[in-house]
């Protein structure tokens, strides 16, 4: 076994440096608000089995990327590159990789043994959820609000993303039980398959191509329940007087302005890169880490006062966006 005390010393490793051995990627994954360290990190899940593979490795091991000392290792998607054989990987959980990383520095050479119970199952068959309040003048622009239904299944999915779906969910029935519907439809979409490649999004972009010029705004909550703390734009310059009003709106719950930069959530990406407008309402995810994708993901994690303030946040720029006469111009097309 060969340790590497980070993701770019493994990079730099030299062509069959690793013949016949178990590389051990032994980086720490740091807290943050927003969850940059696992935005940096989760390569290292997704692609440490090819890049080892390329210099002989036989197998890969690598410190969970998930922020908590539960001997529960964090899991997610992973992925081969094209011609790349296929080793196995597996991760450790913090304590047992201090333990490993322990016994490679007092005893210089350690042997393990990797049995790994995974399989490549069959593509099966998903669907995006959809539903939508028809808008009382231009019914045929379009403010989409999501969450994705699917998580991994060694916890309940409350966090990711059961604590969207609800929050999206019940601002949507709040608005459609108003006296008077919105200008502007709001269609609320449970996007399928998100964990393994954002499936039902982008498949969703992919057969509505014609009618994007209409779809106004996109949003997705997947960042579990505790409290926004910032409103985030990907507006055109013309656009972003909307920001200084739904402000006045967000301020009094705790929120304050932040930049125009947002992505928007994952299963947003798909519409971004064809230049529709995102927004992001930022929570607090200083410790979403310690319980992502981790048989940790379950209910009691969940403050339903959080809970509130998101729906209360979610109800009030949909509602706005929607009742707006601000365009939303579309952004030029990313490749």
């Amino acid at each position: 076994m060969v340790r590497f005390g980070s993701f770019d010393t493994l990079k730099k490793a030299k062509k069959g440096s690793l013949k016949g051995k178990i590389a051990f990627v032994d980086e720490l994954t740091p807290k943050h608000r927003e969850g940059n360290g696992y935005g940096k990190n989760s390569v290292i899940r997704r692609t440490s089995a090819s890049i080892a593979a390329d210099k002989g490795a036989i197998g890969v091991v690598i410190r969970s990327i998930g922020t908590t000392n539960d001997r529960f290792a964090h899991t997610g998607q992973m992925s081969y590159a094209k011609g790349s054989k296929k080793i196995p990987i597996g991760a450790l959980s913090s304590p047992d990789a201090n333990l490993l990383a322990t016994m490679i520095k007092k005893a210089g050479h350690v042997k393990l043994s990797m049995t790994l119970a995974t399989e490549i199952l069959p593509a099966g068959k998903s669907a995006n959820v959809i539903a939508e309040i028809k808008g009382r003048e231009k019914s045929e622009e379009v403010i989409i609000l999501g969450a994705h239904l699917d998580s991994w299944d060694l916890g309940t999915g409350a966090l990711d993303d059961g604590a969207g779906v609800g929050i999206v969910s019940e601002a949507a029935r709040l608005i459609a039980a108003m006296p008077q519907k919105p200008r502007r439809t709001i269609r609320l979409v449970l996007w399928a398959a998100e964990e393994i490649g954002l499936v039902g999004s982008k498949q969703y972009v992919r057969e509505h191509m014609a009618d994007l010029k209409n779809i106004k705004l996109v949003s997705e909550s997947d960042f579990g329940g505790s409290n926004i703390f910032r409103f985030d734009s990907n507006f055109a310059s013309s656009d972003l007087h909307f920001v200084d009003n739904v402000m006045k709106v967000l301020a009094p719950l705790g929120i304050e302005k932040g930049n125009n930069t947002a992505g928007g959530g994952p299963d947003s990406w798909p519409f971004r890169m064809k230049g529709v407008p995102v927004f992001s309402l930022r929570q607090n995810g200083i410790d979403y880490f310690d319980y992502h994708h981790t048989p940790n993901d379950t209910l009691d994690k969940l403050d339903p006062k959080q809970m509130q303030q998101n729906v209360a946040a979610w109800s009030a720029v949909i509602y706005m966006a929607a009742e707006s006469d601000v365009e939303f111009s579309h952004l030029p097309v990313k490749q």
